[in-house]
């Protein structure tokens, strides 16, 4: 079995470990937002119990349609960026509304509609009944942040893995620490490599 050894943390990462990231990387690519794609798989005895992407509750508006554009014009507050009319929101459909607005990565949190894939996940195993206790969970994403992380921990999901990168924030690494759930950083890039040579066409 081919294995891939993180210098950093001297964690050996599987074919398997590999196989699973490009599952979540998979789902993600089903996510209709306009910001990022984000795709989470949970796994117990080497099957797959449940996949998340990040997107709106459903049956609600995705951000792209009106409605939802009509919904956040009737909410807006705070935004770094005034717009003079709302036409001029209406305009931007196709981009993410709190990037028109001018919020940075993380911020305006409180006009996305989206579930995180990670909360999408444990929510389809639940509704599913399907016991998540003890499992572990595949991100296609930098560490989970954390709403995420608190959904994690009190599923007793135990191990983690992430994309390698800069968390999204300082205290859900903090939660992770102070219950020992075990966390895998993974190179984005290798993920990707591995993507491409199980299926060329899936970047097509």
């Amino acid at each position: 079995m081919n294995v891939h050894r993180n210098f950093t943390t001297g964690f050996v990462l599987s074919k398997w470990d590999l196989h699973m990231m490009c599952a979540a990387k998979f789902f993600g690519s089903w996510s209709k937002c306009m910001s990022r794609h984000i795709g989470a798989v949970i796994v117990a005895d080497k099957r797959i119990i449940s996949t998340g992407y990040n997107g709106p509750p459903e049956g609600t508006h995705h951000c792209d349609s009106r409605e939802r554009m009509m919904e956040i014009i009737a909410s807006f507050y705070n935004a770094p960026a005034v717009l003079d009319t709302a036409d001029e929101l209406l305009k931007s459909r196709g981009k993410c509304p709190r990037k028109v607005l001018g919020f940075k990565s993380g911020e305006g949190l409180h006009l996305c509609p989206a579930a995180h894939a990670e909360t999408n996940a444990i929510v389809n195993a639940a509704r599913d009944g399907s016991r998540v206790k003890g499992a572990t969970m595949y991100c296609y994403c930098p560490h989970p942040c954390f709403e995420c992380t608190k959904l994690i921990i009190n599923a007793g999901i135990r191990r983690v893995f992430f994309l390698d990168g800069v968390s999204y924030d300082s205290q859900g690494p903090l939660l992770f620490k102070a219950v020992n759930t075990e966390l895998i950083p993974v190179q984005k890039e290798l993920v990707d490599q591995h993507y491409l040579e199980l299926d060329p066409q899936w970047n097509m």
